[in-house]
């Protein structure tokens, strides 16, 4: 959403709301997304020919990197191949240019620039919510740690899928050609294997 700000102002020029989330440096900024864009870039590469949605997210993230990156060649990159490293300057002056037009365009008294390190009070005071929940903890789901953690998990469900779909393929094509089970052949190899270990040691 937040690349499309200038079309929402557009169609909801009266009443809508915008909040600008901020960081304290535009350092600070690329670190974090830098981080996002290669776990994101791993988890697509490998289930985009898999998966249909996300050969889908792996094309729309390529855009988004061109855009921020002001790299086109980006966009040639095929789905499945690494990408090439973020340009530091490139994407710092799109994150400020970006920032700068956001305080251009809005109006002053429906822009809230935020930091997520102000809490809730910001937010229920900008959207006038009455009962601000500010003893509840403020969630943090996109912490470098839980990037990590979520790329992970998402690596390790993409084996599990083609372990799913590969193992039985290839357990019927080689009862088809051999006329054995591949599960019963391995374990029947695996067992010969030991027996002439232990023969060899007795020697």
């Amino acid at each position: 959403m937040a690349l499309y700000f200038e079309q929402i102002y557009e169609r909801y020029p009266e009443d809508c709301k915008f909040i600008l989330t901020t960081r304290d440096t535009s350092e600070e900024w690329f670190n974090s997304f830098r981080l996002l864009a290669t776990s994101i870039s791993h988890t697509t590469n490998m289930a985009g020919h898999l998966v249909s949605y996300m050969y889908q997210l792996a094309s729309y993230w390529r855009w988004l990197l061109a855009t921020v990156d002001q790299n086109s060649d980006i966009l040639s990159v095929p789905i499945g191949m690494p990408l090439p490293p973020l340009d530091k300057r490139r994407a710092i002056e799109s994150y400020e240019e970006h920032n700068r037009r956001v305080r251009e365009l809005i109006p002053v008294d429906r822009l809230l620039e935020y930091n997520v390190k102000q809490g809730w009070q910001p937010l229920c005071d900008f959207l006038e919510v009455e009962n601000c929940p500010i003893k509840r903890p403020f969630p943090k789901t996109n912490s470098a740690l839980s990037i990590k953690a979520q790329t992970v998990t998402a690596m390790v469900a993409y084996f599990t899928i083609l372990i799913c779909i590969t193992v039985p393929i290839a357990n019927y094509a080689f009862e088809k050609v051999t006329g054995q089970k591949l599960m019963s052949w391995i374990k029947t190899k695996v067992k010969s294997y030991k027996q002439y270990s232990i023969r060899k040691k007795k020697r």
